[in-house]
């Protein structure tokens, strides 16, 4: 991973450049990847399946960005936070209130509607796949 050009991999706790698996200023395991790209900044917080990225997942990510950027395919739309999937926060909370509205009073499903936008900032913080999996089976 030392030849790529473009893009770094840092710790989510203290934003600190990583070249191992463990952080050597703070001790912490989870990476993000970060790249700018023409004006552009990209941030990778998750793998695919939603789990927080290891130096590795980040690593595999990153030469992956750098290939891209190389062969001239790269679209910094496919990595950018509007595009909307089945793991963003919005579907997961819908998801969560339709299952819990059984069990609601309609005020109450109306209320937890209406706070989707209060916990949207969030996101980042939230691990998708454990709420995913713990809440919406």
């Amino acid at each position: 991973m030392d030849e790529l050009q473009y893009g770094s991999v840092l710790c989510v706790k203290c934003s600190h450049s990583r070249r191992s698996a463990v952080c050597p200023r703070c001790g912490y395991t989870s990476c993000w990847v970060r790249l700018r790209w023409h004006g552009t900044a990209i941030s990778i917080w998750h793998s695919a399946d939603g789990k927080p990225l290891t130096y590795k997942d980040a690593g595999t990510i990153l030469v992956k960005l750098n290939d891209e950027i190389e062969k001239n395919e790269f679209d910094p739309a496919r990595y950018s936070k509007k595009v909307k999937n089945e793991k963003s926060v919005d579907a997961l909370w819908d998801q969560f209130v339709t299952q819990k509205e059984k069990v609601w009073s309609p005020g109450t499903a109306s209320n937890a509607r209406s706070i989707r936008k209060a916990i949207e900032p969030l996101a980042d913080l939230v691990d998708l796949a454990t709420f995913s999996a713990q809440y919406c089976p």
